[in-house]
C-alpha cells in the first residue's frame, strides 16, 4: 500500500498514532476512493503521480460529474499534448472509479478503432477485479469480456467500441471518447471529421442517459477537431477567450494582464455591445485581466464563427494601437459551451458574475456587463 499524507483535515499525528488498525484501514480506503486521481495513486502504489495538471484535471472531472447530474453540463473536452497522462486518468482510472462509486451506472468508451478502445476496457476491468473490494463491488464472472463487462449483482458495467462502429447496450451515464482522431495525418481531412460528426449525431449521442456526462480526451491536431459539438447550431453560447501566448511572448506576472487597463477593457466591451440586438443577443460578459467570458445567442453557427473572428480582429488591432504592441493578441481558439436548459443559462450567468470576486480582484481590475 502507498504511504498517504493527509492535509487540511481534523486528524492530528497523535490521533493517527492512537487509531486502531481498522480505523487506519478505513481512512486509507476513504482516501483511495475519494477521486479518480487518488484511486490511481493508491492502486498503482505510487507509480502514478498527481502532477499539477493531473490534479487540476482530477478536480475538474469530479465537478463535471456533479454538474452533469444537476443538469448544468453536458460534456467536458480534455485537450493535452501526447504523453501527459490524460488517457491514463480518463480512460483507465476514471471508468473503474466511476463504476465503483456508482455501481448501477453504465460507461461507454470509444476510440479511433475498436481494438484501441477495448484495451482501456481491459485495464479498467482488471482494476476492479483487483481493487473492487474498496467499493464492495466485483466484476461478473459471466460477463467479463474486455469490450463488454458488468458488475456482479448490479446494473453497472462498461462497453467499448470504435468510432464509426455500432454501440450496443443500455446507454451511458458516462461516455468517453478517447483519441477519436488517431493522429495528425487524419485530422486535416474534412471528410473524416464529417464522418466522425455524423457518427456522433446518429449513434454515440443517442446513448446518453439523462444527467450523463461525455468526456472527449484528445490531442487537438486541428482547429476544427471537436467531435462533440463543433457542428452544432448554438441558440445560446457561453464562451471564453484569452490573449495569445504563442507568437508574441509576454512578461510574467501582472504586467502580462493587459486587459486590467480599463481603457483596453473598454475596447473589448464596446466591440461586444456594438451589434447587440441586430446580429446577436448579448446577455452577460466579463472582461478579466487576461481573458473574457460572455453569454450570447446567435441564430446559427456560421454567424457565430464570423462574429467571433470579427471581434478578435477588431479588438486586437485597437488594443495593439493603444498599447504600442505588435503581433497576435488573442489565442487562436476559444472555448465554447452550448446552453441547453434554463438551469444552465442561470449557472453561466452566475459564473460570469462571480468571476472577478472569486479571483479576489478589486472592481477596478475587471469589467462586468449584465442585462437585468
Amino acid at each position: 500500500m502507498p504511504a498517504w499524507k493527509s492535509a487540511g483535515n481534523a486528524c492530528s499525528p497523535s490521533s493517527l498514532h492512537s487509531a486502531s488498525a481498522s480505523e487506519l484501514a478505513s481512512l486509507e480506503r476513504d482516501l483511495m476512493t475519494a477521486s479518480p486521481g487518488t484511486f490511481a495513486m493508491g492502486t498503482s502504489e505510487g507509480r502514478w503521480k498527481m502532477a499539477r495538471h493531473a490534479a487540476y484535471l482530477d478536480q475538474t472531472l469530479l465537478t463535471a460529474i456533479e454538474d452533469a447530474q444537476a443538469g448544468l453540463l453536458d460534456g467536458l473536452v480534455v485537450c493535452m499534448p501526447p504523453q501527459h497522462g490524460k488517457s491514463e486518468l480518463c480512460s483507465k482510472y476514471l471508468p473503474a472509479w466511476y463504476l465503483g462509486t456508482f455501481p448501477d451506472r453504465r460507461v461507454i468508451l470509444t476510440g479511433y478503432e475498436a481494438d484501441f478502445a477495448s484495451q482501456w476496457g481491459r485495464k479498467a476491468r482488471d482494476l476492479l477485479e483487483q481493487w473492487g473490494w474498496l467499493f464492495n463491488v466485483q466484476v461478473s464472472k459471466r460477463s467479463s469480456a474486455v469490450h463488454r463487462w458488468d458488475l456482479q449483482g448490479r446494473d453497472g458495467g462498461m462497453t467499448t467500441a470504435g468510432v464509426g462502429g455500432p454501440i450496443t447496450g443500455r446507454g451511458a451515464h458516462l461516455l468517453i471518447a478517447d483519441d477519436p482522431i488517431k493522429n495528425d495525418g487524419e485530422a486535416p481531412s474534412s471528410t473524416h471529421r464529417q464522418k466522425q460528426w455524423d457518427w456522433w449525431q446518429s449513434t454515440a449521442s443517442t446513448r446518453m442517459r439523462p444527467g450523463g456526462l461525455f468526456v472527449v480526451v484528445q490531442t487537438r491536431w486541428h482547429r476544427r477537431q471537436n467531435p462533440a459539438g463543433s457542428q452544432d447550431h448554438r441558440p445560446a453560447l457561453a464562451g471564453s477567450a484569452s490573449p495569445g501566448a504563442g507568437r508574441r511572448p509576454r512578461p510574467p506576472g501582472p504586467g502580462a494582464c493587459l486587459l486590467r487597463r480599463r481603457e483596453l477593457a473598454e475596447i473589448v466591451a464596446q466591440s461586444l455591445k456594438k451589434f447587440d440586438g441586430d446580429s446577436y443577443e448579448l446577455t452577460d460578459f466579463v472582461v478579466m485581466p487576461n481573458h473574457i467570458h460572455l453569454l450570447v445567442a446567435f441564430p446559427d453557427e456560421p454567424l457565430m464563427l464570423k462574429q467571433c473572428a470579427n471581434w478578435k480582429r477588431y479588438t486586437a488591432r485597437r488594443i495593439n494601437e493603444a498599447s504600442s504592441e505588435r503581433g497576435e493578441f488573442w489565442q487562436e481558439d476559444a472555448f465554447d459551451h452550448l446552453v441547453r436548459s434554463p438551469e444552465q443559462f442561470e449557472y453561466y450567468r452566475r459564473y460570469i458574475a462571480d468571476n472577478g470576486p472569486k479571483a479576489n480582484l478589486p472592481k477596478t481590475d475587471y469589467l462586468l456587463f449584465s442585462k437585468v
